[in-house]
């Protein structure tokens, strides 16, 4: 049950690492959407796929139910890290568009 846990916080991980990862100072641009989904699938299938190898090398033998709650497991930390992380964007911009607005009305008031 660790290892799954493991599998689903590193998933997780990964996807907050990708969302935030600096792509317009790399590539010039934002990352095509494709492209952002084929490393958003990917994000999650190789930390899964990692649980599974390592379920083979150690010997270990799962029910078929813990492979379906390994893999629901890192989809939904997957999608809960996306969901978090551009619920955070949304405030951080609700923050500077608030400072923007109150540096507005100081120039305004000092030009009174």
């Amino acid at each position: 049950m660790n290892t799954i846990i493991s599998s689903a916080v590193i998933s997780g991980l990964i996807q907050m690492v990708l969302h935030w990862f600096p792509w317009r100072m790399i590539m010039g641009h934002g990352i095509p959407r494709i492209l952002a989904y084929i490393l958003g699938v990917l994000g999650i299938v190789l930390p899964l796929s990692a649980l599974f190898i390592q379920w083979q090398q150690v010997g270990v033998v799962p029910d078929e139910w813990q492979h379906l709650l390994a893999l629901w497991a890192c989809v939904l930390s997957s999608g809960l890290a996306v969901s978090a992380a551009y619920g955070f964007d949304w405030v951080l911009n609700r923050v500077r568009k608030s400072y923007e607005h109150e540096e507005l009305d100081n120039a305004k008031a000092r030009r009174e």
